[in-house]
């Protein structure tokens, strides 16, 4: 029996239109390049939130004798939707609320979608039955609209269909959704994942990516999946191959090109955590010591790579120290992440955006020294994760490799 994940959730509603449900509608290369990974011609085609319909007209375009079922809330894209697609069923609906009253079908040989970002406030009655589903996935009783759709989306696959849809890098990457990852391969026949540019979505700051899966049917489960960029133009040269395992535990093609590219050297290396390294993050925020007039380091200071502090000194107690001997490096902030700093003097208050690294004196040098390299640089890079700003986690810098130059 298919369990819909909207059952247990109430949607928050916008304030405006403006809001737009977290909408960012698709552009149209984005859009043919969804529809030039669909393997097989689709006599039946659904979009749940079909938007301004890019989507479905790619499609369309590709495969005119598919018949589309169209499903959108807002009313104006419900009118234009019914102007360009008089042939197809285009029904108004709030997906998210009521998607299995809706008049459509349980199956169908395609489904393709780009998912609005946003959170719905889970039913607290509901909450149990929702943690079985996706273990770890909600925040204080509420859930991700993306992950929402794309539960939806594929249960209404049929069995050797097809589902395309643009995720944003969470669900791809982020450690909370590895359960999602592994109950989207579990009845997976082909899996592709496609990297998208950076500035692919106007006004959308988050890392996002095309998602390309046929249902098995009565087929072999997938053993592998593959992985690629597109830059806008093409696509890169070099598509990796992922096992199950690797892919559960992330799927962004950056990630694993860097990794085929040093990883051996990586893993030859010992990690912070095997020389008794000691990784923690400041208690406060920039603007807490702003406001209580304490000098303190934040992501600010790190003016260019590899910098040596000076501090004064700071009698204040109750706050993570930088002192002479540590090593500093960003939390959070793409552009500044793959710098570093060495404290050669006074001691100052860390800000949460800042972790601080203590390791025995006789490894300082090469611990800053591997931080400080190309490769050191490149490795942070490839496991900090997020949406939008990149962070890094505690036991993400446990495990960084101490690789000698």
């Amino acid at each position: 029996m298919i369990i819909f994940i909207i059952d247990y959730m109430r949607y928050r509603k916008p304030k405006t239109r403006g809001d737009s449900l977290g909408q960012f509608f698709t552009p149209p290369k984005i859009a043919s390049l969804l529809a030039a990974g669909l393997k097989r011609a689709p006599d039946s085609l659904l979009e749940l939130g079909a938007g301004c319909g890019a989507l479905v007209s790619a499609v369309l375009s590709r495969y005119p004798q598919s018949q589309a079922t169209l499903v959108e809330l807002d009313g104006k894209l419900l009118k234009h939707l019914r102007h360009e697609f008089p042939t197809h069923h285009v029904l108004g609906g709030d997906v998210l609320a009521r998607v299995n009253k809706l008049p459509i079908e349980s199956a169908y040989a395609a489904v393709v979608g780009n998912p609005p970002f946003g959170e719905f406030a889970v039913k607290p009655k509901d909450q149990l039955a929702l943690r079985s589903l996706f273990p770890g996935c909600d925040r204080g009783g509420w859930m991700r609209q993306d992950l929402a759709f794309l539960h939806e989306s594929w249960n209404r696959v049929a069995p050797g269909g097809e589902l395309a849809v643009i995720l944003a890098s969470p669900i791809v990457s982020a450690p909370i959704f590895t359960e999602v990852r592994r109950w989207l391969f579990a009845e997976a026949g082909y899996v592709s994942v496609r990297e998208l540019p950076e500035n692919a979505f106007e006004g959308a700051e988050v890392g996002t990516y095309l998602l390309t899966i046929r249902h098995r049917g009565r087929g072999r489960r997938a053993r592998s999946i593959q992985v690629d960029r597109y830059r806008g133009d093409v696509l890169s040269r070099t598509r990796i191959e992922l096992s199950l395992e690797a892919a559960v535990e992330r799927m962004d093609y950056r990630f694993h090109a860097i990794q085929a590219t040093a990883g051996r050297h990586w893993k030859r290396a010992p990690s912070l955590e095997s020389l008794g390294a000691q990784v923690v993050r400041g208690s406060r925020s920039h603007g807490e010591f702003v406001k209580a007039e304490v000098p303190h380091v934040h992501t600010s200071d790190f003016t260019s790579d590899s910098i040596r502090l000076r501090l004064g000194q700071c009698l204040e107690d109750g706050f993570q120290l930088a002192e002479r001997g540590d090593i500093l490096v960003p939390r959070v902030g793409s552009r500044c992440l793959p710098r570093e700093a060495m404290v050669v003097s006074g001691a100052r208050p860390i800000t949460e955006a800042v972790f601080r690294i203590r390791v025995a004196r006789a490894n300082r040098a090469r611990v800053f020294d591997a931080l400080a390299s190309e490769s050191g640089r490149m490795w942070r890079m490839a496991h900090a994760r997020g949406s939008c700003a990149k962070f890094l986690t505690v036991s993400d810098l446990l495990r960084f490799p101490v690789v000698a130059r």
